[in-house]
């Protein structure tokens, strides 16, 4: 699918999970400390959110049995790309001014124009989320399955740091 070429030829960029379906649910986007699934379009599902900030309540009524908040989750908040960023895979090139045109010399690749450039938020105490995720993966995928009745293969849950 073209999601698909998408994620994997932006996997080359080394800059994360490539969303090919960035919309996010709410205005907030994705936010470190969500957990969900990738969908099959590409976007991503988010169930719930171990660290939500005290200000904002984004959790469902219902959360997983034995459900547990990363009390203190430092996060790196840092400008990741200016304005009028292009990022692209290997084999694209960028051709034309001022009119801007791509041409891909492989089978595919991909492109990702950031006109207002990017912010990275980023957990700098990865090892609790591992920690966290280890602890409650179990939990989790029961509660992804059973009570949210998402199909959720073997490997598919991700939270974000």
């Amino acid at each position: 699918s073209s999601s698909e070429r998408y994620i994997r030829s932006m996997l080359e960029c080394n800059q994360g999970y490539p969303l090919y379906e960035p919309e996010p649910e709410s205005q907030e986007g994705v936010r470190v400390g969500d957990v969900g699934l990738i969908t099959d379009d590409g976007g991503f599902d988010c169930l719930f959110n171990v660290c939500p900030p005290p200000d904002i309540s984004t959790n469902p009524a219902e959360l997983p049995d034995d459900f547990e908040m990363l009390r203190s989750s430092e996060i790196l908040v840092r400008t990741q790309f200016q304005a009028r960023t292009c990022l692209f895979s290997n084999g694209v090139k960028r051709t034309g001014e001022p009119s801007v045109s791509y041409t891909c010399s492989g089978l595919e690749g991909g492109i990702l124009e950031l006109p207002l450039g990017a912010t990275r938020f980023e957990a700098k105490n990865k090892a609790s989320f591992k920690e966290l995720a280890i602890r409650h993966a179990e939990n989790w995928y029961r509660y992804t399955v059973l009570t949210r009745r998402r199909d959720a293969p073997n490997g598919s849950l991700c939270i974000v740091t």
